[in-house]
Formats: structure tokens, sequence, C-alpha cells
């Protein structure tokens, strides 16, 4: 009888310990559903699933920012659409690999509702080498938006109805040279229940 509870609650505790991590979204080991984006304010880039520097399952997302001749172009995007229901997520987890030591940053971003408002949070720094669980809080009033001007003090106005995903890059604005990273375990944290 002893066993069978200290069974239990070692499975119970695995249990808690992967919801409180988050449920793979994406790992990059199946069809790459990710594209570029075009807007007019970032720069170009390239991107391509790889087996180097993944950090679950044998592959990652390898997204290079091109070398640039302007300093304004100091971000890259790519994105993947499809519907998606964040209302009882606590927050977007990401594995990053930064083949970088120009003093990189990365943010999330959403398209929301029919007509795509965009929410973005704020940029997360990237140390060279492996930045794992790199966590974007989801709860609070931390996104920029057009009705915030642009100001990070806006919640996604409906996380229930997320039609898009983006990843935004970026470099400082005094670096133009080509930069690379490596994305992996994407994961969406579950609120705990009430």
């Amino acid at each position: 009888m002893k066993e069978r509870i200290v069974l239990c609650a070692c499975i119970m505790a695995f249990c808690s310990l992967a919801l409180a991590d988050g449920i793979v979204w994406e790992g990059f080991e199946g069809k790459n559903n990710w594209v570029m984006v075009e807007w007019r304010n970032s720069g170009r880039g390239k991107m391509q699933v790889s087996k180097e520097n993944f950090s679950e399952g044998g592959k990652s997302l390898k997204v290079t920012m091109n070398q640039e001749k302007k300093t304004d172009k100091e971000k890259v995007g790519i994105s993947r659409e499809g519907y998606l229901n964040l209302s009882n997520s606590a927050g977007v987890k990401m594995d990053v690999y930064c083949a970088s030591d120009d003093g990189l940053a990365i943010s999330v971003g959403f398209d929301v509702g029919d007509k795509g408002a965009y929410f973005e949070s704020v940029k997360k720094p990237l140390k060279s080498g492996w930045n794992r669980d790199v966590t974007f809080d989801l709860s609070g009033n931390n996104f920029k938006c057009e009705a915030s001007d642009w100001k990070f003090e806006k919640p996604i106005s409906d996380k229930g109805n997320i039609t898009k995903m983006h990843i935004v890059i970026y470099r400082p604005s005094n670096v133009v040279s080509e930069q690379t990273v490596y994305i992996d375990n994407i994961r969406i944290g579950q609120r705990d229940p009430v």
C-alpha cells in the first residue's frame, strides 16, 4: 500500500511539473508552418528547419537576419497562421540558441480577431548561447498595440481568438551584420485551476 501511495505521489508531481512547464505547441519536427513576415519597418531574413541547436526532439528553426545597409531595419519577424485559444494560458515559453554576442532580443506578437489587431510583448534580451525557458507572460497589461499608441500598457484584447502568432527578433540599431538564432520547444503554459 505504501508503494502505491509513493508511486501516485510521484506521478502527480511529474504531471504538475509537466503542466507548469507547458504543453509543447511547436517543436519543428514536422512540416514547417512558419513564414518570414514582410513588414515595412523590418529587415529581411531567411529561415529553415535545422538539425543544429535543438533543445527537444531533433530539430529547431534557424532564423537568420540578413546583413543590412541601413540601421533602421533592426528586426525580422516570423509568423504562423492558425486559430489559437490562449484564454486559459498563463504564458508562452521557448528555448532560443543565440549564435551572436551582439545584444539580440526577442518578443512574441499576436494577431487577434477578424480584423487582425496586433499585440506585441516586451522584448526579452538574449545572451550568447542557450537561452532556455524564455517566458512571455500573457496575463498582464504589458502588450503594445495601436490602441495603446504602441506603448506597453494593454492586455491582449481577446486571447480566445488568436489568428496568428509572431516571433520578432531584434538586433541593436547600430548593428547591421548578419545574425542567427535557433528557436525550439515553444510551449504554452496553462493557468492553475481555481
